[in-house]
């Protein structure tokens, strides 16, 4: 490497003056001092040096002559104290850099954690030419300006309200069965909005959800009990309905089915709404 330096000859070393004002001499020129009258030389002087690899960084003692410093790799090892003292390689990258820890910003105390905006905080600013989106790593959501009709290809975002309301029933399943009957097979749970039966003759109902034959394995009531014979009991051409714009009832377990169990072998027919979800 070449470096600029202010040669001061002391200690009493020759040293080899190898060119002046930036030209070669014509020879190479051996110096004396006096160690007790140091001769300085100003002035650029041009000279090759080398530094001496160590695992550790030497220490140093004061008013001594020591060779520059490198680790093993051949790295320059350099430090600034007061200023900035910035030395690269020869591909022009940084050496000697260490972590810095920030404390201001703007000659204001630097503000970390959670807050109001203020002095002290760094922002980050986004240009012009640049958007910001919500992204998934895969899609992104679709904003419209106003009065813009959306269409089917547009991404959706998709939110859920905490505490999660009521979900607006989708389905629906008719029903006219004269057995205990399976009606529908969730894949998660079903959220039901409105149940109407009528039975051609007396007995009694009860829905269930479980799995297996007509929901006997698991078996948990949903409306009445776990039998039809403990259920809801019906007078001929009697029967049961309630309604809602949404769910008010739901199976316990993911992916049950439901079962509608009829006590006798007349008629019961009707119909469940309801939509398949968490």
């Amino acid at each position: 490497m070449l470096i600029a330096i202010v040669l001061l000859i002391a200690q009493g070393f020759p040293q080899q003056v190898v060119s002046t004002n930036g030209r070669p001499t014509a020879q190479a020129v051996n110096v004396q001092a006096d160690p007790a009258h140091p001769l300085s030389i100003s002035g650029t002087i041009s000279a090759s040096t080398s530094c001496k690899a160590t695992a550790a960084a030497p220490t140093y003692v004061e008013g001594t002559n020591d060779p520059l410093s490198c680790d093993l790799s051949g790295v320059l090892r350099a430090s600034g104290s007061g200023g900035a003292v910035d030395v690269t390689d020869r591909a022009g990258r940084l050496l000697g850099i260490t972590s810095t820890n920030v404390t201001q910003f703007g000659g204001t105390n630097l503000s970390t954690g959670t807050g109001t905006g203020g002095a002290g905080i760094p922002r980050v600013t986004v240009s012009n030419d640049s958007q910001v989106k919500i992204w998934d790593s895969t899609n992104t959501a679709t904003v419209k300006a106003a009065s813009t009709a959306p269409a089917t290809t547009d991404t959706a975002l998709v939110v859920a309200q905490s505490p999660q309301s009521n979900p607006v029933c989708t389905s629906f399943k008719p029903i006219s069965q004269t057995t205990s009957t399976d009606l529908i097979t969730s894949t998660n749970k079903l959220h039901i909005c409105a149940v109407l039966v009528v039975s051609a003759t007396a007995q009694s109902l009860s829905l269930v959800e479980g799995t297996g034959s007509v929901c006997a394995t698991g078996v948990a009531a949903v409306m009445g009990a776990t039998t039809a014979a403990n259920g809801m009991a019906l007078a001929a051409n009697g029967g049961w309905t309630m309604t809602a714009d949404r769910a008010w009832l739901k199976t316990a377990t993911t992916a049950d089915h439901l079962c509608l169990l009829q006590s006798g072998a007349g008629n019961v027919s009707g119909v469940i709404t309801y939509v398949d979800a968490q």
